[in-house]
């Protein structure tokens, strides 16, 4: 689509300025004959100003002869004895005849160049006529041009836009994928870890469990011993506290085994939506067999399908681990430990013994729990801390980002604006090279130097790129402070290389003229200021200037475009030296 836009706006072009030419060489035949005949009228009038005395004298010099002829005619009737003096008469009035002759020879002479005279004004007004039209016609051939420029710079914009969009589409789409995949995996870990805590869990509650059951069966020397009741209190409050561990992990168990049910369930679902065969066929290939999914949509049933399997390997992990905890919680009755555990205590001095225990083990608990609140508190402060600290860390690196961001907005719009000038510029030239058979050095000047362009405006997009590698990297790291390194892109170098480009775009201008036009790219000499009626002929005005003029070949390094796509998309027969494109 793109590609055929573009040709078929390089032909219009070239139709458009052959057209303009055809246009101006008439306008030249036209002067030109207007011209000559100016020049012819003046000598038909200098000539006729010459003989208008000569027609009068000549008028009366045949009103005399016709006055003489009637005269001698009358002489003859009456004279007709003397012969010599008849024939001398006769003589004469031949003579007066053929003078009479001639003199009327020229008068219609006369005539014939009033008669040129006044078709040569005819001729002349009808040739300011067509010269006025043909003026129109080029006023309105470039208008036409013009329009047909904006349009298409319009369409390139609006062009160039959409793309920008749908890269970004993509890349959010790839963003979005990328992080639900961590995500997923981050809960596959999670999920793991669940597991291998559990199965611990399991472990330390079977190890309590034989611990004291073997400390049941032994039959100590004396129950009244302090090692005794310490080593029963320890044995039972770690039974008690696996135990409890284990419960808390069942229940964990349990919401894990049912989060991965609903998500089983969401992702059948999105399969199913995939796989339905009453979805809408705009979404789907034609084949042979029928409508199919597009390859996006079977790679994503391949992701599904991946997912499934690893919550179905899940789930089966889960309930083995939840089986084995829940046996391992029924072999313990808690309410029944609790009224059998005292029954061998018989004596005070026994309870004695092991209230000592408890309360020695009540007291390091508190201490315990003083310890750790007072670490608590350390660690508040110390997090408190820690948030101003990345609070002002966080400000100042969206001032970083900002002024990132600012850079960015600058380097892009003056990489479009030189992007949409030198394909501009191009696609005027290309339009010319197939317009005409030879190209002077003028054009051969400014195709180089829109190649300087070209160049120009692809490092700075090299620039833009890498302030945005820098961007991405700044965005993982913790900044502590601007680094030197922030910006790729040296402001002085920017404004030097800026003050440069303007002074020989301004000394391009004041040369050649407003190349950015296209309209005066393909018609130098065009006066669009110039009133149509006005069809003097000025002979000092030269409307074609002559040039030197040679075959002009295109190096390799002069192509505007770096991967040379544009120059193959618009003109596919372009040769090594520039003839009929």
């Amino acid at each position: 689509m793109d590609e055929t836009f573009n040709i078929k706006f390089v032909d219009q072009q070239a139709f458009l300025n052959k057209e303009l030419e055809e246009v101006m060489r008439q306008i030249k035949d036209k002067e030109d004959m207007l011209t000559k005949t100016v020049e012819n009228q003046k000598n038909v009038d200098e000539l006729m100003k010459k003989h208008q005395q000569e027609m009068s004298d000549l008028q009366q010099r045949i009103d005399a002869l016709l006055a003489e002829k009637s005269r001698l005619e009358a002489d003859l009737k009456k004279i007709s004895v003397n012969n010599r003096l008849a024939e001398e008469r006769r003589r004469k009035l031949q003579e007066m005849e053929k003078q009479l002759a001639q003199f009327r020879k020229q008068m219609n002479e006369m005539k014939k160049l009033e008669k040129q005279r006044q078709q040569s004004e005819e001729t002349q007004k009808r040739m300011q006529a067509e010269i006025v039209e043909l003026k129109k016609a080029k006023i309105r051939m470039v208008k036409q041009q013009r329009e047909e420029a904006e349009k298409y710079r319009q369409w390139k914009t609006k062009h160039d836009r959409e793309l920008h969009q749908l890269k970004q589409k993509e890349r959010k789409r790839d963003v979005e994928a990328a992080r639900e995949k961590r995500v997923h995996d981050q809960q596959m870990l999670v999920y793991r870890q669940k597991l291998e805590d559990a199965s611990k869990v399991n472990k330390r509650l079977i190890a309590q469990m034989e611990r004291a059951a073997a400390f049941s069966r032994e039959k100590p020397e004396s129950e009244k011993s302090l090692s005794h009741a310490k080593q029963f209190i320890e044995t039972e409050l770690a039974l008690v506290g696996s135990s409890y561990e284990a419960e808390l992990m069942c229940q964990s168990l349990k919401d894990q085994r049912r989060h991965l049910g609903r998500k089983k369930t969401s992702l059948q679902r999105q399969k199913e939506r995939y796989l339905c065969p009453d979805e809408p066929l705009s979404k789907r290939r034609s084949t042979e067999q029928g409508p199919a999914l597009t390859t996006e949509d079977e790679e994503t049933l391949n992701k599904i399908d991946e997912e499934l399997n690893n919550i179905e390997q899940q789930q089966i992990l889960c309930s083995d681990e939840l089986n084995k905890l829940q046996r391992g919680c029924g072999t313990i009755d808690v309410d029944s430990r609790s009224e059998t555990r005292w029954k061998e205590l018989y004596t005070v001095a026994a309870a004695r013994i092991y209230l000592k225990v408890l309360f020695e083990q009540a007291a390091n608990e508190r201490r315990a729990v003083i310890d750790m609140e007072k670490e608590q508190k350390q660690m508040k402060r110390k997090i408190k801390e820690l948030e101003n600290d990345i609070r002002d860390v966080k400000r100042s690196y969206e001032g970083q980002i900002n002024e990132i961001h600012e850079k960015n907005r600058s380097l892009a719009f003056e990489f479009d604006k030189q992007k949409s000038d030198a394909e501009m510029h191009y696609l005027n030239l290309m339009a010319r090279l197939n317009a005409c058979k030879m190209v002077d050095t003028d054009v051969l000047n400014e195709f180089k130097r829109i190649s300087e362009d070209m160049q120009h405006a692809i490092q700075l997009s090299h620039q833009m790129k890498n302030t945005k590698t820098f961007k991405r990297r700044s965005s993982r790291a913790k900044p502590l402070m601007r680094s030197q390194s922030s910006s790729s892109v040296d402001p002085a170098l920017i404004t030097t290389e800026e003050e440069r480009r303007t002074r020989s775009s301004r000394a391009r201008i004041h040369r050649y003229g407003d190349v950015r036009n296209p309209i005066q790219l393909v018609e130098p000499a065009s006066d669009e200021d110039e009133s149509v009626v006005d069809t003097s002929y000025h002979p000092d005005e030269r409307h074609h200037h002559e040039r030197r003029k040679k075959p002009l070949t295109i190096p390799d390094d002069v192509n505007p475009l770096g991967n040379a796509t544009l120059v193959s998309g618009l003109v596919p027969n372009l040769n090594p030296t520039l003839g009929p494109l």
